[in-house]
């Protein structure tokens, strides 16, 4: 399974490396309720690296949606394409929601992390609260041409104190983070 080749399988190969601090990234989704080989295998991945390296040795971070310059295509990206003539539908439904961080913030935190920062362990990297694909939406002006599906996901809800405890820039919100990448887009091209 592909699932077992990018995270288990890759991440044993990893942790060969000689390094002062391993940093590995994991996903929030690991707090879902229902199973998933997802879940499981970022899981197992987690134990791996914490038994390979040890606590204080190792760096867990628990991201939701990662927005940034080398990001494959999902769905919040085709509710803010502006192109016309792209394909705008998506198998999630208008009410799904998603916590949202910048990938520029994630490795700046690393930065600091390997130059000193005394984080180590399981971290939860999220911004303050979710935003549904309608709210971004509505709060972008995108074009209704957006045909929703069924399927509602919603990214699990988690406090983000700590990782502002370690990077205070991050005390931001999903619809903040969503318009910095809009405006580094912007400068990007």
């Amino acid at each position: 399974s592909k699932y077992l080749d990018d995270n288990l399988f890759l991440t044993k190969e990893l942790l060969n490396l000689e390094c002062d601090k391993f940093v590995y990234i994991s996903s929030i989704d690991v707090y879902r309720q229902e199973f998933s080989y997802y879940k499981l295998c970022k899981l197992l991945s987690e134990i791996l690296v914490e038994e390979s390296k040890g606590d204080e040795n190792c760096l867990i971070l628990r991201c939701p949606a990662i927005l940034g310059k080398t990001m494959r295509s999902n769905s919040i990206l085709k509710v803010l394409d502006t192109n016309k003539n792209a394909n705008h539908e998506i198998t999630l439904s208008r009410h799904s929601a998603f916590n949202c961080v910048l990938q520029d913030d994630i490795i700046e935190f690393v930065k600091r992390v390997l130059l000193g920062n005394e984080a180590f362990g399981i971290i939860d990297f999220v911004s303050e609260g979710n935003i549904s694909l309608e709210g971004i939406r509505q709060l972008f002006n995108r074009d209704s041409s957006v045909v929703f599906g069924q399927h509602e996901y919603v990214t699990p809800g988690i406090n983000n104190r700590e990782i502002v405890s370690f990077y205070p820039e991050s005390k931001k919100s999903s619809a903040q983070v969503i318009s910095e990448f809009l405006n580094l887009e912007k400068k990007n091209d």
